[in-house]
């Protein structure tokens, strides 16, 4: 049976600001086609990992990087801008493997965390970590700076 477990986080870099060029460009883009732009993906997890573990890695990652804690906030006009929350919580989901997959509604970049993340079990025993970025918060060089942070805790 599916669950959430929430997970705590603080941070630095707390504040408000414009959109860089690329958050502009995917802001346009999601607007104009109604579907959000995401990144991500599984990666099998060696024997022992644990539940702890994960929710562990989650607060670091959200604590480690302010472009996890970034949301849209819409002026008066319509206008975006990113907000750099300095603490919240989120949630870890953890699935059993012989679960139909849950539905998984779309980002809302006003209210959602860029990054969602789950573990995958069998019989009690955590068999994969799935990991979800929203394309605002997370581009291709975000992504290649949080899979050398991954690496490195891995050592």
């Amino acid at each position: 049976m599916a669950y959430e477990i929430p997970v705590a986080f603080t941070g630095d870099g707390a504040g408000t600001g414009p959109l860089t060029w690329g958050q502009q460009r995917v802001w346009s883009a999601m607007r104009l086609s109604g579907l959000p732009v995401t990144m991500g993906g599984a990666t099998p997890l060696p024997p022992g990992m644990t539940i702890e573990w994960a929710v562990d890695l989650l607060r670091y990652l959200m604590t480690r990087h302010p472009a996890l804690r970034t949301r849209v906030v819409l002026d008066e006009h319509g206008e975006p801008s990113q907000q750099v929350a300095g603490a919240g919580t989120i949630t870890l989901t953890v699935l059993d493997a012989d679960d139909p997959a849950p539905p998984v509604p779309p980002f809302d970049s006003e209210r959602d965390w860029p990054i969602r993340m789950a573990v995958t079990r069998a019989d009690d025993v955590l068999t994969s970590l799935v990991v979800t970025y929203n394309q605002l918060a997370v581009d291709q060089h975000g992504l290649d700076a949080l899979m050398a942070d991954l690496a490195h805790l891995a050592e």
